[in-house]
């Protein structure tokens, strides 16, 4: 379960046929994701939300976001988490 007041770590990779989601760099779920995402023109990207589901969303405060358009290990997505952005 999660916890009110507790800073969560969460990412998620595609490898064009899942995405993986991890939490605090160990992965949490898979979900089966098949398509192009090559064109951003005809994506509807959210960050905190669905935009499918108006009912779901981030109840809380993001403090950064990071965005690659190469797919990242769980080593890779691990290492960023500890990593400044700057």
């Amino acid at each position: 379960a999660h916890s009110t007041g507790t800073w969560y770590h969460v990412a998620a990779a595609w490898n064009g046929t899942n995405t993986y989601v991890y939490l605090n760099g160990v992965q949490d779920g898979t979900m089966a994701f098949t398509g192009e995402t090559t064109d951003v023109t005809l994506i509807t990207s959210e960050i905190g939300g669905r935009s499918t589901f108006t009912a779901q969303g981030l109840d809380g405060k993001l403090a950064y976001a990071r965005v690659w358009t190469t797919q990242r290990s769980a080593a890779q997505l691990l290492a960023a988490k500890q990593a400044m952005l700057g």
